[in-house]
């Protein structure tokens, strides 16, 4: 499904897209480091016939864009608290029961970090 998502790219992020990526951080993080497996040529015999070798610099291309626009957050804010909490697989509720923070603040501000992520990114929207 990853591989799917980096083939479709059309040039800019929406917020979908950049949440999609956020919730799966670990997995692109695995997805960027190069291995043995990842250079082999599409045409070597080693692969089977029909299937495409993932490139992990697409991978690494995306986690510096999305970092990237990470960065561009007001540090220790809340939205780019609640942007490291999902990029570490931490579930929103629990940051709220951890910052002693109203029911739906987290969400509110993640979607909030979100846009302005994908804004910085060049999103029209």
């Amino acid at each position: 499904m990853l591989m799917v998502e980096v083939r479709e790219f059309e040039g800019y992020y929406t917020p979908e897209r950049i949440a999609y990526w956020l919730e799966h951080w670990s997995e692109l993080r695995e997805f960027a480091i190069r291995t043995p497996g990842s250079i082999v040529p599409v045409s070597s015999p080693s692969v089977p016939r029909g299937c495409r070798r993932s490139d992990p610099l697409r991978y690494c291309d995306i986690m510096a864009d999305i970092e990237g626009a990470w960065v561009r957050l007001p540090i220790w804010s809340i939205e780019w608290n609640a942007v490291k909490a999902v990029m570490d697989g931490y579930p929103l509720r629990e940051f709220e029961v951890t910052y002693r923070l109203r029911h739906g603040t987290a969400l509110a501000a993640y979607q909030r970090a979100v846009q302005r992520m994908a804004r910085y990114l060049g999103w029209p929207g």
